[in-house]
């Protein structure tokens, strides 16, 4: 890490700590959607894309909102889609962000990464680059469609030449389970071939049930096989993102409630675990301009480019108390609700543990051997049920 980036992460730990001490409320994180188009069609996208606006805010306007959470004291900046780097002027967005001294993540599907790397020297700015990457080539087809596998393991593979900070996020729903392998295997082989930070989030299908509903069932025991495996590669010293401590929380979490998503007071709140914080320190600005708490709900705001940051954000935290959710299952968001309220510092160790890990590689190459290993079984393994379909006939 170079003397100005350190300087730069330190000054925003400052202020992230600075929130602590503030009697104010102020989103700490805001997940900014640059647009709602997008390249591909995932099978587990909560947004539905159709009922939002047929045209994007623009940079102009995302600039001002910038500006504006930046007067009140927000650190970092998430830019989401649909897929951002559809968006022709984006650079200039993540210009205008490291300008204010935020930290600048951008989540991306990787399909368009190694055009836009050779196009814009700004990509260089980004402290992180969250490609998703939901499994083993059969999971992540099936969820993102057809060869798409292979187009995102390259866009990993070109941050990895370039040097760019990057790291891996899956998202399972129970289908991607339905295979002898393991889909979660491969990214762990590639995680701890270059050191690349990774995690992985289960698919709920219905959240407003329990786990007695039979969708769910299936959601939560893969979930429970699936972190009980990252605990283990942890462990061992595989670059797992997620700390130890919420791993072995969402492994017990259902011995503790059939509930995915907790309402009422603080009683019911599972011991060991805080207040969710979403709608809070952290929320969420689609590309129509709702400013919301979370996904499960997703399009409940105000538009910011209407009515400004801060009387979105005040309806937001009203929304949050009538809703009257206490926590959820959502494993990420109980390690952003410790970390910027700087209240385990585990957590705070490992999530710094993270950024510095994301540049850090242990070889620079252009090829791989788990990328290589993975693609070779999946069509030595579509050979043999062809072969097994043209003898049926």
């Amino acid at each position: 890490m170079n003397l100005n980036k350190l300087i730069n992460y330190s000054k925003i730990g400052y202020r992230l700590l600075s929130h602590k001490f503030r009697k104010k409320t102020w989103p700490v994180s805001v997940s900014l959607h640059v647009t709602r188009f997008c390249n591909i069609s995932c099978t587990h996208c909560y947004a539905i894309l159709d009922q939002l606006h047929k045209k994007d805010p623009g940079i102009d306007k995302m600039k001002k909102v910038i500006d504006e959470l930046a007067e009140g004291g927000t650190v970092s900046i998430r830019l989401l889609g649909g897929e951002p780097l559809l968006v022709n002027k984006l650079n200039q967005l993540i210009t205008h962000i490291k300008s204010k001294g935020m930290y600048c993540e951008i989540v991306t599907n990787g399909m368009l990464i190694r055009k836009r790397v050779k196009d814009w020297p700004e990509l260089k700015m980004v402290d992180s680059f969250s490609v998703s990457l939901d499994g083993n080539k059969y999971s992540h087809d099936k969820i993102r469609g057809k060869d798409n596998f292979e187009k995102v393991v390259d866009g990993i593979m070109c941050l990895i030449e370039n040097k760019l900070p990057v790291r891996m996020h899956g998202a399972f729903s129970h289908e991607a389970f339905d295979q002898k392998a393991k889909p979660h295997e491969f990214m762990a082989n590639l995680s701890n071939e270059f050191n690349i930070p990774f995690n992985i989030a289960t698919y709920c299908s219905n959240p407003m049930k329990t786990n007695e509903d039979e969708e769910n069932k299936k959601s939560f025991r893969n979930g429970q096989t699936l972190y009980n495996d990252l605990l283990v590669w942890k462990k061992s010293g595989v670059p797992v993102s997620t700390t130890i401590e919420v791993l072995e929380k969402g492994i017990k979490w259902f011995d503790k409630t059939n509930q995915y998503i907790i309402y009422g007071d603080e009683s019911k709140i599972p011991n060991g675990h805080k207040k969710c914080m979403a709608g809070i320190t952290n929320c969420f600005i689609d590309s129509d301009g709702k400013m919301y708490i979370c996904i499960p709900n997703w399009g409940k705001g105000i538009d910011v480019y209407e009515h400004g940051v801060k009387k979105a954000y005040e309806y937001m935290v009203n929304k949050r108390k009538e809703i009257g959710c206490q926590i959820c299952y959502n494993l990420a968001q109980w390690e952003y609700t410790n970390f910027f309220t700087f209240s385990n510092p585990k957590i705070i160790f490992n999530t710094l543990k993270n950024i510095l890990n994301l540049t850090r590689r242990k070889k620079l190459t252009k090829t791989s051997n788990s990328i290589n290993q993975e693609i070779a079984y999946y069509n030595s393994i579509s050979s043999m049920k062809k072969e097994h379909q043209e003898k049926l006939h």
